[in-house]
């Protein structure tokens, strides 16, 4: 059985995106540089947060954790 994976890109500051990566109601988010743009689409689509990976240390990245 194949499980898809949906990816939703998260506008966040003036220019960037935070990445969600969805499946079978769990997501982990990339870079989650701030916070309301990731707990808003978690609870608008009744998603659990599983994971965050943060690729680097810079605030844009890390503000949301």
């Amino acid at each position: 059985m194949r499980t898809m994976l949906t990816v939703h890109p998260l506008p966040a500051f003036d220019d960037n995106y935070i990445w969600l990566v969805e499946q079978q109601g769990q997501a982990v988010v990339v870079d989650p540089g701030q916070a309301p743009q990731v707990s808003g689409f978690l609870a608008d689509h009744g998603l659990t947060l599983a994971a965050a990976l943060v690729t680097h240390r810079h605030s844009d990245h890390t503000g949301g954790v």
